[in-house]
């Protein structure tokens, strides 16, 4: 994959992070905590629908694509298991007449359960349709779909300021329901030849049960992996209170900055390293990846911890703990990337099982240090929580990857203690709020960030190199 088309994918990512951080400061200011705090679990609940009901058929539809001459009608193969039941279980949801809504945000409502139904088949579609756009390599498409639902976002979000309407979660959550609707109608739209094509075809059994076979067991380690990053919404839901959960989203909607490092490698990540594998000169490339990836891991967590202080100037005074955990909240995005490097020998030895057993203790454990956090530190808590299972996660993948491809060659100990330094660093950090200690946790973040620019500076050097070379 040549530097433009990363460059092409990566456009996504980087609208979608900068159309969330001009969406932050809109909501903080024009409405409730609380509603911010249901909507983050509104957010998780679509996420684990997503994962759910696509039964893995996202993954095998990729893991297929290139086998298969009929594309569309792999895609219906995959696409249409999912709507089937998708309208099986909102037919029996609303015949029962399950209150979600009560559930979920503490507020019977028939209309908010619409909202999140639609919500959610409006999600599935869209993501199946951009895994093609994917597929196909149509890189600019891909990258500008992604960030459709956010930009739509924003515009409806700035008529209903303008208009003056009810600040309140019906409002809120109407404002998202119907942009997933419009986004997802506008993605359908431009593939409707594709999707036409598709419906034309015939469903075949024998090609679905292989497809779920292949699908079912990677539904189940994303479950597991969801568990690890939305669980604590729950727990601070639970144990504290909405508005603890308010200030916990907005600081991860701030750290998901980190994300685009996370999205744009993994975009280009498993074809390069399988190739490399392939042509049987894949370890030493790997550790140099890693190398560079741990570099670009420390950089950006400095970074974060040096500018943290900016966001108190864009939200309201109620949002003031958001600054001190942003910090730990990048953990999980830069944490991820670093582990889709190290756990390549569970893709090599295709042992999926592990990365299973990765996601699940490593949510256990998650699970475990949001209840013993979240009481006495609420947002702070579960912050931490999160930020410890993930270098866990890290940890157990990498350990993992080494166990089951012996040709593998890291340096753990680097990859391991440098992490664990940034994290402790990054927690120490956040129990700094009066202004003598935010100097002080300013300085110690630039002293960091000037010890590992110069302990990398010829890994960084090299890849510009290469960059322009390409």
């Amino acid at each position: 994959m040549n530097l433009r088309k990363i460059a092409l994918f990566s456009i996504g990512p980087l609208a979608t992070a900068v159309l969330g951080i001009i969406t932050l400061p809109l909501l903080s200011w024009y409405f409730d905590q609380v509603d911010i705090g249901r909507i983050a679990i509104y957010q998780s609940v679509i996420a684990l629908s997503g994962l759910f009901l696509s039964f893995g058929m996202d993954q095998a539809y990729v893991r297929e694509y290139h086998e298969k001459v009929n594309k569309p009608k792999l895609f219906k193969n995959c696409t249409g298991f999912s709507a089937v039941i998708i309208i099986l279980l909102a037919i029996i949801s609303f015949t029962l007449s399950i209150d979600f809504s009560k559930y979920l945000f503490d507020i019977e409502s028939v209309y908010i359960n619409w909202i999140l139904v639609i919500s959610i088949i409006c999600y599935v579609t869209t993501h199946f349709i951009t895994i093609n756009l994917r597929m196909e390599e149509e890189a600019l498409v891909y990258s500008l779909s992604k960030a459709l639902f956010k930009f739509i976002f924003i515009m409806l979000l700035c008529v209903v300021i303008i208009f003056s309407y009810e600040m309140n979660f019906v409002t809120l959550i109407s404002t998202y329901g119907f942009s997933y609707l419009i986004s997802s109608f506008l993605v359908l739209y431009y593939n409707r030849k594709f999707v036409l094509s598709s419906v034309k075809q015939s469903f075949e059994k024998k090609e679905i049960k292989s497809l779920l076979k292949l699908g079912l067991p990677l539904t189940f380690s994303g479950i597991a992996y969801w568990g690890l990053t939305s669980l604590d919404k729950f727990f601070l839901k639970e144990i504290s209170d909405f508005k603890e959960l308010a200030i916990y989203s907005v600081a991860i909607s701030f750290a998901s900055a980190g994300t685009i490092l996370q999205t744009v490698f993994s975009t280009i990540w498993a074809p390069t390293v399988y190739k490399w594998v392939a042509n049987g000169q894949g370890e030493d490339e790997i550790n140099k990846v890693a190398d560079i990836i741990l570099g670009l891991v420390l950089i950006l967590f400095s970074l974060v911890g040096m500018f943290s202080w900016v966001v108190e100037f864009i939200l309201p005074d109620k949002y003031s703990g958001v600054a001190s955990i942003m910090v730990i909240c990048i953990s999980c995005p830069l944490f991820y990337t670093l582990s889709e490097v190290t756990k390549v020998g569970i893709g090599v030895s295709r042992r999926s099982i592990y990365s299973l057993l990765s996601s699940s203790i490593a949510c256990a454990i998650n699970i475990a240090g949001n209840l013993l956090l979240i009481p006495n530190y609420g947002a702070l808590g579960a912050a931490m929580s999160t930020a410890l299972s993930f270098w866990i996660f890290l940890v157990l993948r990498t350990e993992f990857s080494l166990f089951l491809w012996d040709k593998l060659s890291l340096n753990k100990s680097k990859i391991y203690i440098w992490t664990l330094s940034v994290l402790f660093v990054a927690i120490a950090s956040s129990f700094f709020n009066d202004s003598y200690y935010k100097y002080l946790s300013i300085f110690i973040w630039t002293v960091y960030f000037v010890i590992v620019a110069i302990l990398w500076k010829v890994q960084f050097k090299l890849v510009i190199f290469r960059a322009r070379k390409t």
